[in-house]
C-alpha cells in the first residue's frame, strides 16, 4: 500500500481503493472519485506540459493495468518499471528505489501482444515519480507516434471511458 502525507491529512492507496484521513476521520474514495479528485487537482498543477490526453492508468481495473507493461530496457537486464499514466508523448512511471537511470533511456511498452521499443528522455524527478518524453513521438513537431503505441493507447484510453460511464 502506498502512502503520502500532509500534515495531519494521509491517503493511503491500493490496487482497488484510495482511503483519506485526517486525524480521526475517514474517507474511502472509488476509482471514479479519484479521477475527479485527479482532474481537480490538474487545474492547479503548474507543471502540466502534455500536448494530449493522459490515461490514468491506477484508475483502470486491476486486470488492464496487469496487461499494460513498461519495461526498462538495459544492456544487461529488463526492468519492469510501474507505470502512472500515460500519453502518445510520454509516460510517468515509478522508478525501483535508488534507481539513478541514464537522461536518455530505452523503453518497451507492451499491452497483451502489443509493444513497441521507444527512446525517452527524463523530463522531470520527483522522489520516486519519473516523467519520461517519447522521443519518437514528434517529427518535426508534430505528433507522430509509433503505430504500435497508437493501438495500445487507443485500447488503455478506451477502457478509461469506459469506466468512467459505468
Amino acid at each position: 500500500m502506498s502512502s503520502i502525507h500532509f500534515g495531519k491529512l494521509n491517503l493511503h492507496a491500493d490496487d482497488e481503493r484510495l482511503l483519506l484521513t485526517l486525524e480521526d476521520s475517514e474517507v474511502m474514495l472509488s476509482p471514479q472519485d479519484v479521477t475527479r479528485l485527479e482532474d481537480f487537482l490538474q487545474k492547479y498543477a503548474p507543471h502540466e506540459r502534455r500536448i494530449g490526453f493522459r490515461v490514468p492508468l491506477l484508475s483502470l481495473p486491476p486486470a488492464t493495468r496487469q496487461q499494460f507493461q513498461v519495461c526498462l530496457l538495459d544492456d544487461a537486464e529488463v526492468i519492469p518499471l510501474v507505470p502512472v499514466d500515460i500519453s502518445l508523448t510520454g509516460v510517468l512511471v515509478e522508478l525501483p528505489e535508488a534507481m539513478d537511470p541514464d537522461p536518455v533511456l530505452r523503453l518497451r511498452i507492451s499491452f497483451d501482444d502489443d509493444g513497441c521499443n521507444l527512446m525517452a528522455s527524463i523530463v522531470r524527478r520527483e522522489g520516486a515519480l519519473c516523467a519520461l518524453h517519447f522521443l519518437d513521438a514528434l517529427r518535426e513537431g508534430e505528433l507522430d507516434p509509433p503505430e504500435a503505441l497508437l493501438g495500445i493507447f487507443g485500447h488503455l484510453e478506451q477502457v478509461w471511458l469506459q469506466s468512467r460511464v459505468d
